[in-house]
């Protein structure tokens, strides 16, 4: 279920840029799927909560760099969302999950629309797409959190959110 709100924003004018960045909390489906190789443990997918009428972009993907204990197996450690940079390989965003993932968090890369597993056929076709794709990319960002705290072995109580460049 959606976990974040823009009800308790008390500054006007954040409230206004909010309510336009805001959909109605509800229930969505969070899955995971076979990682590509070095693109972590496990992609996670669920549903943008802003479509913008495209299927590959409308569905949201997460690297998921698992924290791992002594003997290998994925264990119960903090969650950290990571927005990549512009680059369409996503070098950096990958190198930074990667490395939290190896420091004991759970390092989950998100995918921008247009990006990784929702690239379809490089830029957009017109730069009419190009608003919309960034609002549904912060939408995502927003509802990763509910994603990340659906998932098992993730402390729920806090979870992180690193950005750069694009992010």
């Amino acid at each position: 279920t959606d976990t974040l709100s823009c009800e308790d924003e008390s500054n006007p004018d954040a409230k206004e840029c909010l309510a336009k960045l805001s959909w109605k909390p509800v229930k969505f489906t969070v899955q995971l799927e076979d990682a590509g190789p070095g693109c972590g443990d496990y992609l996670v997918r669920f549903p943008s909560p802003r479509p913008i009428g495209n299927a590959k972009n409308d569905l949201v993907s997460m690297e998921w760099f698992a924290a791992h204990d002594s003997k290998g197996a994925i264990c119960k450690a903090k969650p950290i969302v990571v927005v990549h940079e512009s680059a369409r390989s996503m070098t950096v965003g990958r190198l930074i999950a990667r490395s939290l993932g190896q420091q004991g968090f759970h390092a989950f890369l998100i995918h921008l629309p247009g990006y990784g597993a929702r690239k379809e056929g490089g830029r957009p076709s017109s730069y009419s797409q190009i608003l919309p794709m960034m609002k549904q990319g912060i939408s995502d960002a927003r509802r990763a959190r509910g994603a990340v705290a659906a998932l098992p072995m993730v402390y729920r109580s806090m979870i992180g959110l690193e950005c750069t460049s694009l992010g």
